[in-house]
């Protein structure tokens, strides 16, 4: 792994930016994509949007937090950790059951590891 998490927040940054705009300009697109044969009723458009939201703020804070190092980074670590394995969890379940990709699980899987590898590291 590399030194600091620099890349791994960068990395972040621009993949869960893109998924945002994608939930936020594109929901039934984003629906599709995540959440294979899911119903695009309006209450899902809107849903699709407010994620849109939170992951493009999950984007800002790790573009923010790419330069910072030891403690200083630390929260922004423990914040995207914890998205992290929670949405994992999350993602697997759906795909367990047929409902979701599994590409989704495996990439926020990859994800929490480098978090917890750099959160453990900053101690």
């Amino acid at each position: 792994m590399f030194a600091t998490p620099r890349i791994l927040l960068i990395v972040t940054a621009i993949l869960e930016g893109l998924g945002g705009l994608l939930a936020l300009i594109a929901p039934p697109l984003f629906l599709q994509q995540s959440f294979p044969g899911a119903e695009g009723g309006p209450a899902a458009l809107y849903l699709a949007r407010a994620f849109g939201v939170a992951l493009i703020s999950l984007a800002v804070l790790a573009f923010f937090s790419r330069n910072l190092t030891g403690a200083a980074v630390r929260p922004a670590l423990a914040a995207l950790l914890t998205y992290n394995v929670v949405v994992t969890v999350h993602f697997a379940s759906l795909a367990l059951s047929g409902h979701a990709a599994i590409a989704a699980p495996l990439f926020h899987a990859l994800l929490s590891v480098g978090y917890a590898y750099y959160w453990h590291k900053s101690r």
